[in-house]
């Protein structure tokens, strides 16, 4: 097969190589897919080499595309999820946090005092060193997995995270609350 390269015009913005191919023979339209005589012609014989390029990439391509899907719907997938638990697990950490906080911000608030005695001051900060660790969410949560805190009502704390939120709250404010 034979190509004949015509220069086309250029402009100042294109390659001054920028050429366009037309090949001297004219293609049989009858035979497109190649026929079982592709020996006797020579065209059939270059279209199958293309062809067989071509189909040689199908395989990657295929996994390419295949690996480009998964991680999009993955990241769909993750982002729907993570969502839903968001919202199953807010009411919850709102509640919890709400507690947790006055509990904290009551001792932060004792150890701000100025005219605080040294031994109060040493037990306050024990205390609030002790409750940050117990109070953490990572604490109370640690024997949770995510399906039980959605499963949980809006309402529903617990029970092992309210007796840890009720015992700090009796010992910060008294038994009042």
């Amino acid at each position: 097969m034979n190509i004949n390269h015509s220069p086309t015009r250029s402009s100042p913005r294109e390659s001054p190589s920028t050429v366009v191919t037309t090949p001297d023979v004219e293609p049989d339209d009858d035979d497109i897919w190649a026929s079982d005589n592709d020996n006797e012609n020579p065209q059939a014989a270059a279209g199958d080499i293309n062809r067989e390029g071509m189909l040689s990439d199908l395989p990657s391509m295929r996994r390419q595309h295949m690996t480009d899907g998964y991680r999009e719907g993955l990241a769909i997938g993750k982002a729907k999820v993570m969502q839903k638990g968001f919202d199953d697990g807010y009411p919850i950490g709102v509640k919890i946090a709400l507690r947790v906080g006055k509990v904290l911000g009551c001792l932060e608030g004792v150890l701000a005092t100025k005219d605080l005695e040294d031994e109060v001051k040493v037990l306050v900060r024990k205390m609030h060193a002790q409750a940050k660790q117990e109070l953490a969410i990572s604490s109370l949560m640690k024997d949770l997995n995510d399906e039980q805190v959605m499963q949980m009502n809006q309402d529903q704390i617990p029970t092992h995270v309210k007796i840890a939120l009720q015992k700090w709250e009796d010992r910060v404010f008294g038994s009042g609350g």
